[in-house]
């Protein structure tokens, strides 16, 4: 992937969540956690089971990060692309999304 400007950085990783989630099965609610035998597993509300046979610790976190969690980070990341391509807002506060970065160079996989 090529060199990509903070404001790049975080619409790309914006628009991967949101592109992600939305290749789902229509999901509208959270995913659950379901603990049963033969296995637990992480279902959808409609009962589709997504993942099983995991340690119950990851199949807890795949429940919590379901398509549902995309869009409030998708949308804070889109915000600070917009500060930052405000060169005035930029100027007066140019440590605002810093953290905005961190995570969107993590959902792409990127150290910097």
């Amino acid at each position: 992937m090529a060199d990509l400007t903070p404001t790049e950085t975080l619409r790309a990783a914006a628009t991967l969540l949101r592109e992600t989630a939305s290749r789902t099965l229509g999901i509208t609610r959270p995913w659950r956690y379901s603990p049963g035998k033969p296995s637990d597993s992480v279902r959808t509300e409609s009962g589709w089971e997504v993942a099983y046979g995991d340690d119950p610790s990851n199949l807890r976190w795949i429940a919590l990060a379901s398509p549902t969690l995309a869009e409030p980070p998708a949308a804070w990341l889109e915000t600070c692309a917009s500060d930052l391509a405000d060169a005035r807002h930029y100027i007066d506060e140019p440590n605002s999304c810093e953290h905005a970065l961190a995570v969107a160079r993590t959902i792409l996989g990127r150290s910097s």
